[in-house]
């Protein structure tokens, strides 16, 4: 499998009974195979990580994923990018004013610094701030997450 087949192949992986899975893309069609012969309870991780979800319900993709779509973003992936001092409020798990994000866009966007390096994920916003409707880039899950919680 190449760069291409990304997403052609996911397996997901979570205890039975829980809230959510985890959704990788495995390396190789031969590994997919040795994890279903052996049983995918079994394994702890599988490839790439490409996030968590509640099937049907919602989809939360990983920052592994943001760094392996970061290249695509000239072309083909819905990215923004935020200057320094919104990179350092995103990092901050704060939101960002649009004034600070170049090609701000409603939804869930992949978020870059100006050298094109992922920070995350974020959501871009409506919301009216005293008043005023303003557009924001707010965090779903960004780099600085482990520092604060994660790590």
């Amino acid at each position: 499998m190449g760069e291409q087949d990304i997403g052609n192949v996911i397996i997901a992986l979570g205890a039975r009974g829980g809230d959510y899975v985890e959704v990788y893309a495995p390396p190789s069609r031969e590994l997919l195979k040795v994890a279903v012969k052996i049983g995918v309870d079994n394994i702890y991780s599988m490839g790439l990580y490409v996030g968590m979800m509640a099937p049907g319900i919602w989809f939360k993709p990983s920052l592994p994923l943001a760094h392996k779509l970061a290249p695509l973003c000239k072309s083909k992936a819905k990215c923004v990018e935020v200057d320094e001092a919104g990179e350092r409020f995103f990092l901050y798990g704060r939101s960002v004013l649009s004034e600070r994000v170049s090609g701000w866009k409603p939804g869930l966007v992949l978020v870059l610094n100006t050298r094109g390096e992922a920070l995350g994920w974020g959501r871009g916003t409506i919301t009216n701030i005293g008043g005023v409707k303003r557009r924001l880039l707010e965090p779903v899950w960004d780099l600085g997450w482990y520092l604060r919680r994660g790590g």
